[in-house]
C-alpha cells in the first residue's frame, strides 16, 4: 500500500511517499502549485494533508476526489488518547510529532521536540496517552525579539555555520547575542528534558525541526534525531484511519 502525506507550512510544504509503512521518498520546499500537481499525478492509495497555513479550497477540492483521504484537524481520529484540554488549538505539527515519536518508540514514554520557528515539547507515556507540552521561541525568534524590543541591539545572524562558531563567552555585542541565543536555548532544552524525565520517568527524546542539526550537537542527554518525524507521524495517523 502506498500512502502520500503532505505537510503544508506557512512558507512551503513537504511531502512523503510511504510504501508498506516505510518512507520511500521525500519532497521538500514544495510550492502550492507543486503540491497540487503531486496530488493529481502521483500514484498512491491513501492521502493525508496537514496544514498550519490557511486552507486552500483548491487543494480541498482535489483531495476530496480520492476515496481514502484525510484533511488533518482536531476531529481526526488519532493513534493515541489526546488529553489536551483545548484540542481545537493544538497544532497539527505537534500532533504529527508526537504520533511519529510514539510510532518509533510505541511502548515507552516519549518527548518529541520540534526545533523550528518555535520550539515545541510534546509528551506521551508508554500507554498511548498524550498530555500536552510546552512552546517557547526558536532561535530566529529570540534574535529578532532582542533586536525589536531594544533600541541598540543589532539583529544577528542565526546561520548554522556562524552559530557553530559562537563562543560561550561573547567578546562583542554580536557574539554575546549569539551566545545567549544558542547556549540559552541549549540550556533550556537540556533542563526541559530533565524536568520531563523527572515527571514521567525514563523516556525517549526525539528531536526534529529546521534548527535541530545545529542544536543536537550541544545536547548532552541521549536523544534520537529524526528529521522526517512529522512525515512519519502523519503516515501513522493515516494508517490508523484507513487500516
Amino acid at each position: 500500500m502506498k500512502n502520500l502525506v503532505i505537510d503544508i507550512g506557512n512558507s512551503y510544504a513537504k511531502a512523503g511517499l510511504f510504501a508498506s509503512g516505510r518512507l520511500a521518498q521525500t519532497y521538500h520546499y514544495l510550492s502550492a502549485e507543486t503540491v497540487l500537481k503531486m496530488i493529481r499525478e502521483k500514484e498512491f492509495d491513501a492521502l493525508l494533508v496537514s496544514s498550519v497555513a490557511a486552507e486552500s479550497s483548491e487543494i480541498r477540492e482535489i483531495v476530496e476526489l480520492h476515496q481514502h483521504y484525510i484533511l488533518l484537524n482536531s476531529s481526526t481520529p488519532l493513534p493515541f488518547r489526546n488529553h489536551y484540554h483545548t484540542p481545537k488549538t493544538l497544532g497539527t505539527d505537534r500532533i504529527a510529532a508526537v504520533a511519529g515519536a510514539i510510532s518509533l518508540f510505541p511502548e515507552q514514554a516519549v518527548l518529541a521536540i520540534d526545533a523550528g520557528t518555535c520550539i515545541t515539547y510534546d509528551i506521551a507515556d508508554g500507554q498511548g496517552n498524550y498530555y500536552g507540552g510546552s512552546i517557547s521561541p526558536g532561535l530566529q525568534m529570540r534574535g529578532k525579539a532582542m533586536h525589536t524590543f531594544t533600541a541598540r541591539l543589532p539583529l544577528v545572524s542565526i546561520a548554522q555555520k556562524e552559530m557553530e562558531e559562537a563562543p560561550l563567552v561573547g567578546y562583542s555585542t554580536h557574539t554575546a547575542l549569539q551566545s545567549g541565543i544558542l547556549y540559552g536555548t541549549l540550556a533550556e532544552i537540556t533542563q526541559m528534558i530533565r524536568m520531563y524525565a523527572d515527571k514521567f520517568g525514563d523516556l525517549k527524546v526525539v528531536i526534529c525541526g529546521g534548527d535541530a542539526p545545529l542544536l543536537i550537537k550541544g545536547i548532552p542527554i541521549a536523544h534520537t534525531f529524526a528529521p522526517e518525524l512529522i512525515l512519519i507521524g502523519l503516515n501513522r495517523i493515516l494508517e490508523h484511519n484507513v487500516s
